[in-house]
């Protein structure tokens, strides 16, 4: 499935990324451009997870030379990406359709406090996604990554659910809004634990791994909608939620940022379970800000832009705390860090 020379070039690559979660200097600057395999909106790989996973085996053996790279980390991880960043928002019945080359879902019409928490256990869709995590294990042996559907993160979700009522109820009825993400977080935490149950961690990864991996033991969220809230919001009714997500991996874990996040700075700094955020798109301008104001053990993991190239990122930073998603070619020195802006 793979070469030994690829397993033994991601062996180094993880020691690397582990070591830099530690604290260690990983003697040269880390990226990371991984190899998603399967990853599909459709249902290919909840409703024939056996074909779908020998389909992933046989696109893995292409670019084996990829994962050879000894300069960039190209983790191969099995993705299923089911409705994309709607599974969870299907759990709880919201339609969700293919359009635009995009997949989108419409909102619920019910009040948020009578939302219900589907049963992982029992809801089919959740139960077929644990299944082909289960099936992708004993195909694979473990020799291969695998990430979970898009999981999400309970205000992404409840933004999906109920749109703009939700974020006024943030701030004009933040009970209803609270109870509302409150039944959100109990199904998202559900579908953690159960992905936990079923595959062991080493070989578990979360959704997007293949860009954002982490070693053994990290979550993951989504935090594109947080740009909505005000940092008073985001601190009182949206960060204990995401803080108790990450909270059930043993080593914490990140966050997505693509957006206008940097007001948020303080509260991600002060929160204990967050161990990296990953920057792309908008998100990506922003490094300075977030390299000066993140805690030193925080890990950045950031997509260069034409706003913030690579040299830039660099130059503010020498490459320390930094993971780059992006093929970097040759191996680049670690430098003295600037001031950041």
């Amino acid at each position: 499935m793979l070469s030994e020379r690829a397993e033994q070039v991601l062996a180094v690559h993880q020691d690397r990324l582990a070591g830099m979660y530690r604290g260690d200097n990983p003697g040269h600057v880390f990226s990371i451009a991984g190899l998603p395999l399967g990853y599909d909106t459709g249902p290919a790989a909840l409703e024939a997870p056996r074909q779908w996973v020998s389909r992933c085996v046989d696109d893995l053996g292409r670019p084996m030379a990829l994962v050879e790279d000894a300069v960039t980390f190209r983790p191969p991880v099995l993705e299923p990406g089911t409705h994309g960043v709607h599974f969870v928002d299907a759990l709880f019945g919201a339609e969700v359709f293919a359009g635009a080359g995009q997949v989108w879902s419409r909102e619920l019409v019910g009040d948020l406090v009578d939302l219900s928490c589907p049963d992982p256990s029992e809801s089919p869709l959740a139960v077929k996604a644990i299944e082909c995590g289960r099936t992708s294990l004993e195909a694979t042996a473990g020799r291969v990554w695998l990430g979970t559907v898009v999981l999400a993160s309970p205000l992404n979700v409840g933004v999906n659910l109920w749109g703009e009522r939700l974020l006024a109820a943030l701030i004009n009825e933040p009970e209803s809004a609270v109870t509302g993400l409150r039944t959100v977080t109990d199904t998202i935490a559900g579908l953690h634990r159960a992905y936990r149950q079923a595959v062991p961690p080493d070989t578990l990864r979360f959704y997007a791994a293949s860009s954002r991996f982490a070693p053994a033991g990290f979550g993951h969220i989504c935090g594109c909608t947080t740009q909505l809230v005000s940092r008073a919001v985001y601190e009182e009714h949206v960060a204990p939620l995401d803080r108790e997500i990450l909270g059930l991996y043993p080593e914490g874990g990140s966050i997505h940022l693509c957006g206008a996040h940097e007001h948020l700075i303080p509260v991600f700094r002060d929160m204990e379970e967050l161990r990296a955020v990953q920057l792309n798109d908008r998100a990506s301008d922003g490094f300075p800000h977030y390299y000066a104001g993140l805690r030193d053990d925080q890990l950045i993991y950031v997509t260069p832009s034409e706003q913030m190239p690579l040299d830039r990122i660099l130059a503010i930073s020498g490459g320390h705390r930094v993971i780059i998603q992006s093929c970097i070619g040759e191996r680049i020195g670690l430098r003295k860090p600037l001031e950041a802006e």
